[in-house]
């Protein structure tokens, strides 16, 4: 992409699943993105990065189909806020 010119969008590692939002969990999760971040970052081709945007919908989702489903939407806006 640097060669040709291409803006690349990098996708961190989370998507399509609903992940626990515990302390290992999410100690586990920081030094995973520093390291891509790290290793990525130098292009110049990267211009965005995202993920995690599918989660959303399938909280959304699992919130009024399973009997549980508050409890995730409830771990999601907890760690957006």
């Amino acid at each position: 992409c640097d060669e040709m010119g291409i803006m690349a969008w990098s996708e961190f590692i989370f998507s399509d699943d609903l992940y626990p939002i515990n302390d290992w969990f999410l100690a586990s999760v920081e030094p995973e993105v520093r390291q891509n971040v790290r290793r990525i970052n130098k292009h110049a081709s990267n211009v965005q990065w995202a993920g995690g945007n599918e989660i959303e919908g399938i909280v959304s989702n699992t919130n009024v189909t399973q009997a549980n489903g508050t409890h995730y939407l409830d771990e999601v806006s907890t760690v957006l806020r």
